[in-house]
């Protein structure tokens, strides 16, 4: 009970925090978490990438999904939710998704793609260096990405970072954590920083 409390509390002191970071400043700190995604090997050379649609204080995603539309060296897919299980159909443009339940965006054609992804980018309230991640608490991510041998890649601003979050048995780790200032390679403990 004490660890459930404890997560409760992280989630509620991240989303304060996010909260407090002004719009212009999330975005150009958001771009800078793109880049490093797009410097990745791992992303350079997946076939198939998986992506969620950002929620208002969170890294945003959204310039990077319309940079990729039209794009045919990666296939995007993008998450929905059918029964209470994630799934991931081929994303179309930003015109092409539509509030789905919990108000997110997702594909207005619910249609399961065939191809497992490569690599994922996993949503979460708080991440940190040894790839744990806390999601909204409802375990569809965890569920999700228990079998899979995608690579999976967690976002999130530096002064966001936690030393460690609280993490369960089922909860599923990262192997890559990616700020606006770095790649920590979760797996061997590396990372690549800026030079600035």
């Amino acid at each position: 009970m004490s660890r459930l409390r404890s997560k409760e509390a992280l989630r509620q002191a991240i989303k304060e925090e996010r909260a407090r970071i002004r719009p212009h400043v999330l975005m150009m700190k958001s771009e800078d978490v793109m880049r490093w995604l797009k410097s990745l090997d791992e992303y350079r050379n997946a076939r198939t990438v998986m992506a969620y649609i950002s929620l208002k204080d969170e890294v945003d995603t959204r310039a990077f999904l319309r940079e990729a539309e039209g794009k045919e060296e990666k296939a995007l897919l993008i998450p929905f939710i059918d029964e209470d299980r994630i799934k991931a159909a081929r994303f179309t443009g930003i015109d092409q998704l539509a509030p789905g339940r919990y108000k997110i965006l997702e594909p207005k054609e619910r249609k399961e793609h065939d191809e497992h992804p490569d690599l994922i980018i996993v949503p979460g309230i708080a991440f940190d260096e040894h790839g744990g991640r806390l999601g909204y608490g409802k375990a569809y991510y965890d569920t999700f990405l228990k079998d899979s041998l995608a690579v999976k890649v967690g976002l999130t601003f530096e002064e966001l970072l936690v030393h460690r979050v609280p993490v369960e048995e089922h909860d599923v780790p990262m192997d890559f954590v990616i700020t606006d200032q770095r790649i920590i390679n979760c797996k061997r403990g590396e990372q690549a920083e800026s030079e600035e």
